[in-house]
């Protein structure tokens, strides 16, 4: 029989996160939209953001909560200098990342649910900060203020399907800068795409519609599922057919208590808790429950909040700036018996 805490804690995190909602509504006063032809003025917090919400210079939130219907990306390099930020729109991509730093290595990323524009820029200004990389950011809806919470839940699952066609143009613009041997993603450069929580179902969406199926060439050193708020059982049939990374990695937590309350939401055992057999071969599996306990998000320290492990911030830089792990230290890692797959020590 399922236990209550589970569900009980789920209710919690959506009820902290319309919290979060009204806390994020005054952050607007500290974005300012720069004029079309101003010259961005460089900082040490940087970031490019690709966002698929509607745009409307008019309004106080000029990014709503609303995806675009034609397939639209507003490519944004967001600055923050003396406690505010400046988003200078951009033409492209490769106009938006020209003004980062050459020599850092770039995270491609994607969150969750119950992220406004304001939360995603802030938790991409965290990962920039806290891991000394570029941060390239897709940014979709995922949560409204103006609804209830279950009502949030479902819509942050149905918004992050349907960006799967604009989530396919962004790789595919991507692909074609690495190609083209831009300066912000040479080949010095480790490459990494993370999917956290409930963004990883646009990319499992992507593939099983065959939007990425032309995809062989690697686009990137590292693909991570992290925390996986999508369906397991057979989630080696769509995991399998990843082409475009030199190596994916699978985190699970059977303890974690949040995606604990969505599989029993949703009727579904999500991926992030534990892998379904049979599995893919082509995956790293690592079990982070030794050092997660029940938690969800443990890969961005927040104010107000307990820090992460040091283990746990540490594995994630390696997978930032490194090109390959080495799953056979045994002072980091050790075998477990489950999928032939690894575990944190």
């Amino acid at each position: 029989m399922y236990s209550l805490l589970p569900i009980t804690f789920f209710f919690n995190t959506l009820y902290a996160q319309k919290v979060d909602f009204k806390y994020n509504e005054h952050l607007w006063k500290e974005i300012t939209l720069a004029q079309q032809h101003a010259v961005p003025e460089i900082s040490d917090t940087m970031l490019v953001i690709c966002t698929v919400r509607v745009f409307d210079s008019l309004a106080v939130r000029i990014f709503s909560d609303k995806v675009n219907t034609d397939n639209c990306i507003n490519y944004l390099l967001a600055v923050r200098k003396n406690d505010h930020w400046t988003l200078y729109r951009k033409n492209s991509l490769d106009e938006a990342a020209s003004f980062l730093k050459s020599n850092k290595d770039v995270v491609f990323y994607i969150e969750g649910m119950g992220k406004t524009f304001t939360t995603n820029l802030y938790r991409g200004a965290g990962l920039t900060v806290q891991y000394d990389v570029n941060t390239i950011l897709f940014d979709y809806p995922s949560a409204d203020p103006a609804y209830g919470l279950l009502h949030n839940f479902r819509f942050a699952r149905k918004n992050s399907s349907a960006v799967y066609k604009q989530y396919a143009i962004w790789l595919r613009t991507i692909q074609k800068s690495k190609k083209d041997h831009m300066p912000w993603i040479h080949t010095g450069n480790n490459t990494t795409l993370f999917h956290h929580s409930m963004g990883n179902r646009m990319l499992e969406k992507a593939i099983t519609s065959g939007s990425l199926s032309d995809m062989h060439d690697p686009l990137v050193h590292t693909l991570v599922l992290n925390a996986s708020c999508v369906r397991s059982k057979n989630h080696n049939q769509w995991i399998s057919k990843i082409n475009f990374a030199d190596e994916v990695i699978v985190t699970y937590n059977k303890q974690d208590r949040q995606l604990k309350g969505a599989g029993i939401y949703t009727f579904c055992h999500q991926l992030g808790c534990s892998p379904y057999l049979p599995i893919a071969s082509n995956i790293k599996y690592l079990d982070l429950n030794k050092i997660a306990g029940k938690q969800h998000n443990l890969f961005l320290n927040r104010p107000g909040t307990v820090g992460i492990p040091l283990t746990l911030h540490q594995f994630y830089r390696d997978v930032f700036h490194n090109p390959s792990i080495d799953w056979l230290n045994k002072d980091i890692f050790y075998l477990t018996n489950k999928f032939a797959g690894y575990g944190l020590q």
